[in-house]
Formats: C-alpha cells, sequence, structure tokens
C-alpha cells in the first residue's frame, strides 16, 4: 500500500483590494463624509432636542425654570428687557385687576438687556410649555437691534436664541437696502462684505459673528455642562430671589433715584427726545419677528398685547400703521403721560423708580381691563338691591372705587372738597344775613378754586412770571414743583360750585344727607371728563327709587355704541396722523397742515362727545339722566351757535356762573363784550395751563364779538342775510379749525407754523399725507350730516329683544374690526 506524503498546509493571503480609480476615490470620499455629516447633523438634533434647556447668566434660566414649574398657575405674561423686568409689578396689576372685576395672576418674565430676537424665542419656548390659562401676554415693542456689546457677545446670551428663524431676520436686515418694505441687497453693504474692514461693527463682521453663533448653537457647543445643571440644580434660594423677587412672580425693585447732577441732564435729554416725537417707524423685520410672537401667542388661544414702555428712547417711534394683529399701547407720549416722566419718579431716561413703576402697572392694568367689568358688577349688584339707601351707598363706594383705581391719595382731596361744601351748604341754610351768606359762598368759592390752582395752574404762573421778569432783564431763579394734576379735577370742582351756588341763590334748598351730595360730586360716569352736572338737575334723582321697568335699556346700549364707535373707530383712528403732524409741523407741506388740522377736529368732537355719549349711557343704564352735550356742533352757522352745541354743559355753566354774575349784556355795549372776552379767557384757562389755551379762549371770544357786530350793523340789510345763508358755514367752520391749531400745538412756536401754513399756504416742508385722506374727511362729514338729519331711523325699537340682542353682537363684533391697534387716552382726561 503506497504511503502518502504529508501534504502542508499553505497559508493562503486573502487577495488585496483593487485600488480605486482617482474617479472612484473621490465617489467614496464624499460619499464617507456625507455619512459622517448626516451622522453629525442627526447626533445635533437628537441632542438639541433632548437637551435641557440651557443655563443662561442673567436670569434668563431660573425664570424660565420656575415659570415651567408654575405655568399653569399664571394668566398673565410681560416678556420684555429691563423696561419690562423692573417696572411692571404683578402685584400692583392684579390688584388692580381684581379690583376691577377681572381678576388675573401675572408673572413678569423681563430680563435685563433682552430684546429682539432673544425675546422672540424665549416666548416660543414659553408657549411650547403650552401653559393652559395663559389668557394675556404683554410684549415689549421696539426694533430690532443688529449689535451686540462686545462684553455680551462672548456670552451665552447670545448664542441660546440663535436659529435660522432669528438669524435669517438679522442677515436680512444687515443687507437690507432699507427702501422698502421687502428685501433688496444694498450695494454699499455687499461691499462691505466683500471688502473686509478692520471695523468690528461693519456688515461683514456681523454676517460672520451670527452665522458663526447659529453654527454653535446648532452644534450644541458648551452644552454638556447643562445636564448636571439641570438634575443637581444650581439654583440656591438667593439666587432664585435675586431674579424672581420677594413675591416669587419676577418683579425686583430698583428704588433709587436720581441724583440731583443727573435730573438736569435727563430734563434735557427728555427736551430733545419730545422734539423727535414720533418720527421713527420700525423696521420690517421687527414687524415681522412680532407678527411671528402674536401668531404663537395666538396659537394656544391667548392674546398679545405690545407694550411701549415710557422711555427717552422710545418716544420717536411712531405707532401708526403698524401691521401687527394686536393692540398696542403706548405710553411713549410725554405730554399724555407726563406723571411717568418727571424726574422725581425716575432712576434714568430708561427706567422707573419703585413708586414709578407702581403708577406705570396701575396704568396697564387700568387701561385694557378697568372699565367694563367694573360696570358689569356695579350694574348686577345695584339692580339686585331694594332699598333707595343701599343703592346710593354702593354707587358712592364705587364711584370712589372707581376714582381710587387711578390714585388712591386723591380720593382724600374729592372728600375734603365734599366735605367743605356740605358744610358751607349747611350754613347758608342757617344763615340770613347777607354779609354772612357772602362769606360762607365766598369760602366755598375759594376754596374750591384754590385746591384747582394749586394743583392746575401753580407752576403755569410761575414759570409764567419768571419769563416776564426774565424778559425785562431782571435775574430770576425760580422753582416749580413736581405737582401731578388730579384726574378730572376741572369737572368735580364745577359740580360742587353749583351746589353751593344754586344754595346761596335759594334755587336748591341745603341736602341734609351727606351721602347724596358725596354721591352727586362723585358719581363715576361723568366723572372725569363730563358732561359738568348741576345740583338742580341731578340731587332730585337721588330722592326715589329708580325702576329698572322704566330704563330705556335699548337706547342707551345704542347710544353706548355710537359712543364707542365715535370714540375707538374714528377718533383713534385719526389720531396717528395728528400726533405725527403735530409733532414736527414745519417738515410738512400746507396741503398736510389742512389734512392735519382737519383730522384733529374730527379728533377731539369724535373724542370728547364720544367719551360723554358713553357716560350718559352708563347713567342711564344705572336709571340716571345726565344733560346732552353736543348737538351737532360742526353744523353750526355761527360762532355764537357754536357754543350753543359744543360742550353744552361747560358753556352754560360759565354763562350762568360767570357770565351773568359779571353783568352779562346789561350796561352799555362795551361792557358786555368786556364780561365776554372775561368769560372766554376763563374758559380758555379751564381747559389747560398754558398760553395757547388762553389764545384758544381769545379767538373764540373775538368771533363771538365780530358776530355781535355783524348782526347789529347788518340788521335789516337782505343781501346780508343772503350772502350769510351761503357763507356762514364755512365761515364758521374755518374760524374754529384755526382755533383748534392753538388748542391742539404743543408750543406757540408750533402753532405758528400751522397758522402759516394753514391761512396763508406758506412754509413747510416737503412730507405730505395722501390725498385721499380728503375723501375720508368728506365720508365723515356726510354721515355726520345724514345723522343730523335722522336719516338712521331707530327701526330697531321695534325689534324683538332676542333679535335686537342677537343684531347687537354681532354689530359690535363687527365694529371691533375697525378698531385700530393703538390705544389713544381721552383727550379731557388731562383737563
Amino acid at each position: 500500500m503506497p504511503v502518502r506524503e504529508p501534504v502542508s498546509k499553505v497559508q493562503v493571503e486573502p487577495p488585496l483590494p483593487r485600488k480605486a480609480t482617482g474617479r472612484e476615490a473621490v465617489v467614496w470620499a464624499v460619499a464617507n463624509s456625507a455619512i459622517a455629516a448626516a451622522a453629525f447633523l442627526i447626533t445635533c438634533v437628537a441632542l438639541h432636542a433632548v437637551l435641557p434647556f440651557p443655563e443662561i447668566d442673567g436670569g434668563v434660566s431660573q425664570k424660565f425654570r420656575f415659570f415651567t414649574a408654575h405655568k399653569d398657575e399664571f394668566d398673565t405674561l410681560f416678556i420684555g428687557s429691563s423696561r419690562i423686568y423692573f417696572q411692571i409689578s404683578p402685584t400692583v396689576f392684579d390688584r388692580v385687576t381684581h379690583e376691577s372685576g377681572l381678576p388675573t395672576h401675572s408673572f413678569n418674565f423681563g430680563i435685563g438687556g433682552m430684546y429682539l430676537p432673544e425675546s422672540d424665542y424665549l416666548l416660543e419656548q414659553i408657549l411650547n410649555l403650552k401653559p393652559r390659562n395663559l389668557k394675556w401676554v404683554f410684549i415689549e415693542y421696539d426694533e430690532l437691534p443688529t449689535k451686540w456689546s462686545s462684553e455680551n457677545q462672548s456670552s451665552r446670551r447670545a448664542l441660546y436664541w440663535a436659529d435660522w428663524k432669528r438669524v435669517s431676520l438679522l442677515l436680512r436686515k444687515l443687507t437690507d437696502s432699507g427702501t422698502g418694505p421687502r428685501w433688496l441687497p444694498n450695494p454699499a453693504k455687499l461691499r462691505d462684505i466683500i471688502l473686509r474692514q478692520n471695523d468690528e461693527t461693519n456688515t461683514r463682521s456681523l454676517l460672520t459673528f451670527y452665522a458663526a453663533q447659529m453654527e454653535k448653537n446648532y452644534a450644541n457647543v458648551a452644552r454638556a455642562a447643562d445636564v448636571p445643571d439641570y438634575f443637581l440644580g444650581r439654583d440656591t434660594k438667593g439666587r432664585r430671589a435675586s431674579y424672581l423677587g420677594v413675591a416669587n412672580d419676577g418683579y425686583v425693585t430698583r428704588p433709587d433715584r436720581m441724583a440731583p447732577s443727573q435730573v438736569t441732564a435727563y430734563e434735557r435729554g427728555l427736551a430733545d427726545a419730545m422734539a423727535e416725537s414720533g418720527t421713527r417707524s420700525l423696521s420690517p423685520y421687527a414687524v415681522e419677528a412680532y407678527r411671528q410672537c402674536a401668531t404663537g401667542v395666538r396659537s394656544i388661544g391667548a392674546t398679545p398685547i405690545f407694550l411701549i414702555t415710557p422711555s427717552t428712547t422710545q418716544i420717536s417711534i411712531a405707532i401708526e400703521n403698524t401691521g401687527l394683529p394686536g393692540v398696542v399701547m403706548a405710553f411713549n407720549n410725554p405730554r399724555t403721560y407726563p406723571s411717568l416722566y418727571r424726574s422725581s419718579l425716575r432712576r434714568d431716561g430708561q427706567h422707573l423708580t419703585k413708586s414709578g413703576a407702581e403708577e406705570f402697572t396701575r396704568l396697564v392694568a387700568a387701561v385694557e381691563f378697568r372699565f367694563l367689568w367694573f360696570f358689569v358688577l356695579v350694574f348686577i349688584v345695584y339692580w339686585a338691591m331694594r332699598y333707595n339707601t343701599a343703592r346710593k351707598v354702593w354707587l358712592l363706594l364705587c364711584s370712589y372705587a372707581f376714582y381710587a383705581a387711578w390714585n388712591w391719595k386723591f380720593t382724600f382731596l374729592l372728600l375734603a372738597s365734599t366735605t367743605v361744601d356740605y358744610f358751607v351748604g349747611q350754613m347758608l341754610g342757617r344763615c340770613e344775613s347777607p354779609a354772612w351768606r357772602r362769606f360762607w359762598i365766598a369760602t366755598s368759592v375759594c376754596a374750591n378754586l384754590g385746591v384747582l390752582g394749586f394743583f392746575k395752574y401753580f407752576n403755569f404762573f410761575v414759570s409764567s412770571g419768571s419769563d416776564f421778569l426774565a424778559w425785562l432783564g431782571l435775574p430770576t431763579s425760580v422753582n416749580t414743583l413736581n405737582i401731578i394734576l388730579p384726574v378730572g379735577i376741572s369737572f368735580y370742582t364745577f359740580h360742587s360750585m353749583s351746589y353751593t351756588i344754586d344754595v346761596y341763590r335759594r334755587k336748591l334748598p341745603p341736602i341734609s344727607n351727606f351721602v347724596d351730595l358725596a354721591l352727586f360730586v362723585s358719581f363715576f360716569p361723568p366723572l372725569v371728563a363730563g358732561p359738568i352736572v348741576r345740583a338742580v338737575y341731578f340731587l332730585p334723582q337721588l330722592v326715589s327709587a329708580h325702576k329698572f321697568s322704566n330704563v330705556d335699556v335699548r337706547g342707551a346700549v345704542m347710544l353706548f355704541l355710537a359712543g364707542f364707535i365715535k370714540k375707538a373707530c374714528i377718533a383713534d383712528g385719526v389720531a396717528p396722523t395728528v400726533d405725527r403732524y403735530f409733532a414736527h409741523p414745519a417738515n410738512f407741506t400746507p396741503m398736510s397742515a389742512w389734512i392735519g388740522v382737519l383730522f384733529y377736529a374730527i379728533q377731539i368732537y369724535c373724542d370728547f362727545s364720544g367719551y360723554t355719549d358713553m357716560a350718559i349711557a352708563a347713567a342711564r343704564l344705572l336709571g340716571f339722566q345726565l344733560p346732552n352735550n353736543f348737538q351737532f356742533p360742526y353744523f353750526a352757522r355761527n360762532v355764537s351757535d357754536f357754543w350753543r352745541r359744543w360742550h353744552i354743559s361747560l358753556s352754560s355753566w360759565l354763562r350762568d356762573y360767570l357770565y351773568i354774575p359779571l353783568g352779562g349784556n346789561r350796561g352799555s355795549r362795551g361792557f358786555a363784550y368786556r364780561n365776554v372776552m372775561v368769560t372766554m379767557l376763563l374758559g380758555g384757562l379751564w381747559h389747560g395751563a398754558a398760553w395757547t389755551f388762553v389764545i384758544w379762549g381769545a379767538l373764540h371770544g373775538f368771533a363771538l364779538l365780530i358776530h355781535r357786530e355783524w348782526i347789529r350793523l347788518t340788521e335789516g340789510l337782505k343781501w346780508a342775510a343772503r350772502a350769510m345763508r351761503w357763507f356762514a358755514w364755512p365761515i364758521t367752520i374755518y374760524a374754529v379749525c384755526v382755533a383748534w391749531i392753538f388748542f391742539r400745538a404743543h408750543d406757540l412756536g408750533g402753532a405758528g407754523t400751522t397758522l402759516k401754513q394753514f391761512v396763508l399756504f406758506r412754509g413747510g416742508g416737503s412730507e405730505h399725507f395722501h390725498r385721499w385722506m380728503f375723501l375720508v374727511i368728506a365720508a365723515l362729514v356726510l354721515i355726520h350730516w345724514l345723522n343730523s338729519r335722522r336719516w338712521f331711523a331707530e327701526s330697531w325699537r321695534k325689534w324683538p329683544a332676542p333679535a335686537f340682542a342677537a343684531a347687537y353682537g354681532c354689530t359690535f363684533a363687527v365694529v371691533l374690526l375697525f378698531v385700530p391697534p393703538h390705544y389713544t387716552p381721552f383727550i379731557y382726561f388731562q383737563f
């Protein structure tokens, strides 16, 4: 048998892979790179989704974690910079809304130095938490900045929000030409991008910075520390308190005030800022960011409200044509909100002190929520009571609560005025001696006018006297006082004086029930802006209880709707145009001056008559009648007729309590003319402590005298009667509008500029309003004329109650579509 040789095991090497060609190598390299990049991106996205909210300095993380844990406890949110952080007190806000019948629980999410786009991102993260009870979101309204300070560029505050949604806005704004609402590249900025410069703020550097921030954000750079921070927690009780405040509501007080050296600089800066009032519109990119905020807020069923804070840098912001789907509450007008700009309430040009912040918060809460829910509560409880005394006490308490919501300290002034006049009335009822009766009525008049004069006219007379001495070349050193004008003081002073004067004249017996007099003086519907009510008209309505069956509910609610349309749709609709023109009249053409002045004539009528309509309607729903205050004044055919139609309660008060006691038409013609001028000058001064109001009153006085002379000289002349049939109305309206120039102008210089444009068609700049605004004026005049002719029939009185209620609700909803997004305070609130 053959022997087989052993077979040696041969180690077989695996075949070497084929060496790829150059093209294949490139393909494989690209594929592998793509795989790596995809894995990187997927991992980054996954990590970005699971990583907790980053640890951000400045209180961002502390507030976000606290709100996350308590998200369903709050229904109102404030978000913005330090102008929100240190100036909105949720405690004060909630107290005011609770007193108004609409309780809230609010949280201050203000962060120092937080502007767009950081605030936009943070709001988005808050809304992603799906807070179930959130109803109101107040968002600070300001420009979209493109530059960060050098110390913040290296912090995480400039990184965590940098996603494509936010950065794309910045990139477009940085490269935009700024010539229109759509993005168009700016050649100069593109050249700046291509040609590097050493300036750190040039366009290329900023583009590079934001692109790098977005890359770092998506790549989760330096996010590892967030995990242990989240689980271990870095928030100590002390750190949280420093950002959340003692009430855990996000508000931190800043009580310190400006030093005397800072006050001068602040007032100088305030004057410069007021000279630029309403000249700056926000960029379309800021508006786009705010529209995104509003959309997000509405997506969870809440209401966005944009808030312009009382800051010197905010004064220049114009609020017309914002295009925002939400209300804009603007507090950047020192003339409308003078108390918020007093140096005694300021830390600096940007921030208020603690007391100033509380005042600002009260105004925010009052503007948005107060009257509707307040009146519903008053109405229900009032008619639920059976006894007249209980009803009167309830209305008195509610009236004082209504006034205290503005500033509770001045309720003591209202009470003191009432007490003095009650005591004077009692003494007048007991005295028969003419000398003593003159003493007591003088006491009442001096007390009331003394208080009114101090609060309203002290600084005016002091500064005017100082200016006069300086004009004579005499050295002066006079300091004015920081006096807050009590709201409605001009109105309730005349209310109260009418009582004592009528008791003195024996037209009214002295009233023994103090509650009745106190309710008459403080009755809330006409308290702050009229109409002026006389005691002889109102006090008899308090004798017996009213019956609800006697209340014309339909007529009252329709009158309220008419007043609301006048104020909210028409007056507030034309207000931005008026404010824009009168802020800088020298910049506009004479044709635009006509639009500005005519729009103001419309605004002041619709604003004031709208308020009085709503006040009269509210009183009627409670069973009380208030005097009519307007009777189509712009259809008057002479100035005398105008004053029989305009602010009727004031003109009749001045006639009965000033003009006639001065002598009226008795005596010589010159004596009567003197009485007219004195009455109109004091009537002008009643409206405001400024020479512009005095001149306004003087112009109306001269117009009244001219009309009297015309009647005297043309008596019996038929040609004069025929001429006035054609020219009386346009001449009257022209004269009234010329006088309105001084009523609205900020100072005599601005009034002179407008007067030259309006009367002489001279001067002015190149800015202009669209001519179609004259069509708006014509349409409003036509509607006003049709209403004066009773063209709008009252057929709704015959409708069944359910049909009327349904139609009323639908009409109100449609009216709200035409309400502008900004809020303008009632003009006569300042008087």
